[in-house]
């Protein structure tokens, strides 16, 4: 009999979960990385330049385009632009076919946006082995020569650092 109750009492809370347990986790506007674009120039290209050039592809007005962080020793910059749907898909269409001074200033060959999981695994393997050869295989597909490689792997650190500040700002706690 108590092996009967035990197993009917392990069915209910099993089949009947408390309300609120398994709710989605609304995460940070940091972890979002769809919304941190990425623009790496080439040489000798001006980052204002650079900006309005991804306005006018973007076919918004360059008040709207920021860059939130630029690494000059890797030609990169991690730029965010206000009150748009979808600017990953515009911004990431707009590389693969771009204009002629966006071809002219902007290295399209370069990922459009971060990738969270890559990152993640990037800057991981880093802490672990200490060694940057473990990132340049996980980004080996996406990259075509170790230059580029450092630079993405200096936005992930950077992404890394936001995300971490973000987390202790809310206490550890992603539900604040």
């Amino acid at each position: 009999v108590s092996l009967v109750c035990g197993a009917t009492a392990l069915w209910d809370i099993l089949l009947h979960p408390q309300e609120g347990v398994h709710a989605d986790v609304e995460l940070p506007s940091s972890w979002h990385t769809s919304s941190l674009l990425l623009l790496r120039w080439k040489d000798p290209a001006v980052l204002e330049e650079c900006l309005s050039a991804a306005a006018e592809a973007l076919v918004v007005d360059g008040s709207q385009v920021a860059a939130r962080e630029v690494f000059p020793d890797h030609r990169l910059m991690i730029f965010a632009v206000s009150d748009l749907d979808r600017v990953s898909v515009r911004w990431k269409a707009a590389l693969m076919a771009p204009s002629t001074r966006l071809a002219d200033l902007v290295d399209t060959g370069f990922p459009d946006s971060l990738n969270a999981t890559l990152c993640l695994h990037a800057v991981a393997s880093n802490d672990v082995t200490d060694d940057e050869s473990q990132t340049v295989r996980l980004a080996d597909d996406l990259l075509n020569s170790l230059d580029a490689i450092h630079a993405y792997s200096a936005a992930c650190q950077w992404w890394t650092m936001l995300t971490e500040q973000t987390d202790r700002s809310n206490d550890g706690d992603l539900l604040d």
